[in-house]
């Protein structure tokens, strides 16, 4: 990528969400997406213990950050989409990210961070009180973790409707093993300031009583006892006044989805999952986690923006682009 230019224009980097970015060989052949005529080794190649395959972070999936890119370009922009190796721990990420600033050169940097990625850019500027970084816009990220992440490594159901069904076992092995799906569950943070409603994740339901997960340290104990854990630390570990601290600091836009049923518990019978209780969110987060538990929407400093749109579709919608592109205009 060619990243020289007038250091006195603002760079605009795009940060896409877990599973937002291409996974390469070492040749260059991508593994993820994956391909029908190569799925077994694609499945095979992104799992994190592999010692066959060495992957490398290709660019983010066009059909996700296309638009952001093309309607940012139209206005005039210098822009640079960071794909990332999105299986890996948030912190080393952030190292990464780091680097890629550097490189540009600009002493003005704007970032738009979907999902994991401004969770990766928080981390970022926590760590970097000189960064050139004098924008961000997050969209949909999970500043407190989210029960949604709980459903996926309990079922596997990692990518829905997914061909090569019989491959599925593979895939849901690689996909459990890695570090970065563990830290997007509920953290601490996620039982202090979520709303009351939402704190209870896990409920072991039995004829005689009702034993809840309602608090960080039951939740790891009841974890830690699933086959699927991976020894991987649980939840994002930056404290609310980190996050506070990052966002009030550089100009913010906090855009969250709503409106749309979003898992906030499960319920156990006899070790098994029997029931899963939604409410507000973008399908894959919670409000209360979007919002900071709504500390967000009450910051002087801090812009919201509220949708009634799901995750995946807030980075490519419309309206919420042109609202991104008013933002880095002011």
């Amino acid at each position: 990528m060619d990243v020289s230019s007038d250091s006195d224009k603002p760079a605009v980097i795009i940060l896409p969400g877990i599973t937002g970015s291409e996974l390469l060989l070492s040749g260059g052949q991508r593994v993820w997406p994956p391909k029908l005529l190569t799925m077994l080794r694609d499945f095979l190649a992104i799992h994190p213990h592999s010692k066959k395959f060495k992957l490398k972070p290709g660019q983010p999936i066009a059909e996700f950050y296309g638009s952001v890119e093309k309607i940012l370009k139209l206005k005039g922009y210098d822009v640079f989409p960071f794909g990332y190796d999105w299986r890996l721990e948030i912190e080393a990420n952030a190292r990464e990210l780091h680097k890629f600033i550097k490189t540009l050169g600009r002493r003005s940097v704007y970032v738009i961070a979907h999902s994991m990625g401004g969770l990766i850019a928080t981390d970022y500027l926590a760590n970097t009180p000189q960064s050139p970084v004098k924008k961000l816009v997050t969209l949909g990220t999970p500043f407190l973790g989210t029960p949604a992440t709980l459903k996926l490594l309990e079922l596997g159901d990692f990518v829905p409707n997914l061909m090569g069904y019989p491959l599925r076992p593979l895939f849901n092995a690689a996909f459990r093993a890695m570090p970065s799906w563990h830290e997007l569950l509920p953290s601490p943070l996620y039982f202090t300031m979520a709303d009351e409603a939402t704190t209870e994740i896990v409920r072991h339901i039995s004829p005689r009583n009702v034993k809840t997960a309602g608090d960080y340290a039951s939740m790891c104990e009841f974890i830690k006892l699933r086959s699927w854990y991976q020894n991987h630390p649980l939840g994002n570990p930056l404290k609310k006044n980190e996050i506070l601290k990052v966002l009030e600091h550089v100009r913010s836009l906090v855009i969250i989805g709503h409106k749309i049923p979003t898992v906030t518990s499960l319920d156990y019978k006899k070790n098994k999952l029997s029931k899963v209780h939604y409410g507000d969110g973008d399908g894959a987060v919670t409000f209360s986690s979007a919002t900071l538990g709504g500390a967000l929407l009450n910051s002087e400093t801090v812009e919201t923006a509220v949708y009634e749109i799901d995750h995946s579709a807030l980075i490519m919608d419309k309206v919420v682009l042109e609202r991104i592109a008013r933002f880095l205009e002011i």
